[in-house]
């Protein structure tokens, strides 16, 4: 516990124990974690690549069978029909003739979601409920709206072009996340978040806040598996570190939550939330003092905080 005393005492030296020493060294070749989101859209595996299979830098990702079913048109009593273009994009055809775009971002056995980036609601469609629409707060159902889904047979639009699909990379989705993450809605964040993980595997900001989102949701293996994939893109993230350490907590491994823990302050020495993960651990594992001196730390920040705020 020398190093941690050290990193918690202002102008201390030591600090945080060397990656290659605390249990953390990332090599490709060294850890063997797999973790298969609860999505089933991705598998990911950190190990050694054998015979037979192929991997770029130790990092596998296979995409699984889409759990999406075929539903791909939707008509209700007011006329509008709902049909995909391709993809997760759809549009809507009113009776009036006017068109709308969406992208899907959720399907489950009650509905399928929608959302409309230029009109920013989303879009709901039962079977049985006909269609709801929601602008990010309450949900309401359109008048007369009672619908059923047409057909298994999916549509193209012949006018359609690729500039109008969204969306179609990383960044689309992950834009998509993070509006589900401001309105708390973590299970569509982490499916937008797989998505976006899913089209590129080094997009360190998605693969950290899905570590988080997994963690919120308590999925915390499988956090601490995104966290190590994260760490192997940019072995510098103080939020993976942080992400990685809060999930060791959780599942009781609490030696390799201080370490990195202590790694993810290093980083980020004003970063609060790690500081207070640390305290907890440190509690967990009986040094009572340092977790007081560890808290006493975070006090400070805060207070510190609180005069830049004036």
């Amino acid at each position: 516990m020398e190093a941690v005393a050290a990193a918690l005492l202002p102008g201390g030296r030591g600090g945080p124990p060397d990656q290659r020493q605390g249990g953390h060294f990332l090599t490709r070749k060294g850890w063997k974690m797999k973790s298969v989101i609860a999505a089933g859209l991705l598998v990911m595996a950190v190990s050694p690549v054998s015979a037979g299979t192929t991997a770029r830098g130790g990092l596998l990702m296979v995409r699984a069978a889409s759990p999406y079913s075929d539903r791909s048109s939707y008509r209700d009593a007011n006329g509008s029909v709902f049909q995909v273009l391709g993809g997760r994009n759809w549009k809507s055809t009113g009776r009036d003739g006017n068109v709308f775009r969406f992208v899907e971002t959720t399907r489950n056995d009650d509905y399928v979601e929608l959302y409309d980036g230029d009109r920013k609601i989303y879009v709901r469609l039962y079977a049985d409920r006909g269609v709801w629409s929601s602008d990010g707060s309450e949900w309401r159902r359109w008048p007369g709206s009672e619908g059923s889904w047409l057909g298994k047979k999916r549509y193209q639009d012949p006018d359609d072009t690729e500039s109008d699909l969204r969306p179609r990379s990383a960044e689309d989705f992950y834009r998509i996340a993070m509006q589900f993450k401001a309105q708390k809605r973590w299970q569509e964040t982490k499916e937008n978040l797989v998505k976006a993980v899913d089209r590129d595997r080094r997009h360190l900001k998605a693969l950290t806040e899905l570590a988080w989102v997994l963690n919120e949701l308590k999925e915390h293996e499988d956090a601490a598996a995104i966290a190590l994939v994260a760490l192997l893109v940019d072995d510098k993230s103080g939020e993976a570190w942080r992400e990685l350490g809060y999930a060791h907590l959780k599942t009781g491994n609490y030696k390799r939550s201080v370490e990195a823990l202590l790694l993810a302050i290093k980083l980020r020495p004003k970063d609060t939330t790690a500081y207070g993960y640390l305290a907890t651990a440190l509690d967990k594992m009986g040094e009572f003092e340092l977790a007081e001196k560890t808290r006493a730390r975070l006090r400070e920040l805060k207070e510190e905080d609180k005069g830049l705020s004036f």
